[in-house]
């Protein structure tokens, strides 16, 4: 849900910690504000994590429940307004919570996801 999306920034430091889950890649500083910051590959269960030194890498700042969270992509390369109607509901075999349904765009099927979920594993 584009609403929630603060903005898209470039890739800079991020300071890990200790004894957090792998997807969790640690926190920005960004304006003063203290953000933690999550892998989406890890996240998913993907066991390489995002390049953070490819150009095309960013992360989405977002604001979902009052809580501000980075997340950490390979790229993104297309913001699109979906009607309901067009999502559909994620396949039978779908093994993460977080994927609430999908969408076909271009011809590419893309996953939509549960942003309220993300807040709370952060």
């Amino acid at each position: 849900n584009t609403d929630n999306v603060m903005e898209i920034i470039n890739v800079f430091t991020i300071t890990q910690f200790p004894l957090l889950p792998d997807y969790i890649k640690g926190v920005i500083n960004l304006r003063g504000q203290i953000i933690p910051v999550l892998d989406m590959r890890l996240k998913l269960g993907n066991h390489q994590s995002v390049d953070m030194g490819s150009m095309k890498s960013c992360i989405i700042i977002l604001e979902v429940n009052s809580t501000t969270l980075g997340i950490l992509v390979d790229e993104v390369f297309l913001v699109a307004d979906v009607e309901k109607t067009a999502i559909a509901p994620p396949p039978a075999n779908n093994k993460h919570d977080l994927i609430t349904g999908i969408v076909e765009i271009e011809e590419m099927v893309h996953l939509i996801f549960d942003l309220s979920a993300l807040t709370k594993v952060a």
